[in-house]
């Protein structure tokens, strides 16, 4: 059996804290969670090439997968991207997923100086 390589590149990019790209060129992360679909377990084997063409697809539209994963529990795969802007990442995972093998749930992800920044506008 064939061992999954899986990557996880810590992003040296920080992120802008509205959801766009920030002054130095840092762009917002986003945590996708996907399920397969039963087209998607049907064919399971060409997942790694449609992994290939959604990472083409998130750098045509200006984005980096930056981490991907195969889990287990509630999902099937997880992924962390960061895309120039939220209508960005969207149209990018509505091209993925119209492609019928995956389902998807995304929340936007703020490292932790952005969170501490969030936390220190607070009353």
């Amino acid at each position: 059996m064939r061992r999954l390589k899986m990557r996880h590149v810590r992003s040296r990019v920080g992120r802008h804290d509205d959801g766009e790209m920030g002054k130095e060129g840092k762009m917002p992360a986003y945590l996708v969670l996907a399920n397969w679909t039963e087209q998607g377990i049907e064919d399971l084997k060409e997942s790694p090439d449609r992994l290939v063409a959604a990472r083409n697809a998130i750098e045509t539209a200006g984005g980096r997968l930056t981490a991907f994963y195969m889990t287990m529990g509630e999902y099937d795969l997880a992924a962390i991207i960061e895309a120039p802007d939220d209508a960005t990442v969207a149209g990018m995972l509505l091209g993925i997923a119209r492609r019928g093998s995956i389902r998807t749930k995304t929340l936007r992800a703020f490292e932790e100086d952005e969170f501490r920044s969030i936390i220190d506008t607070l009353p």
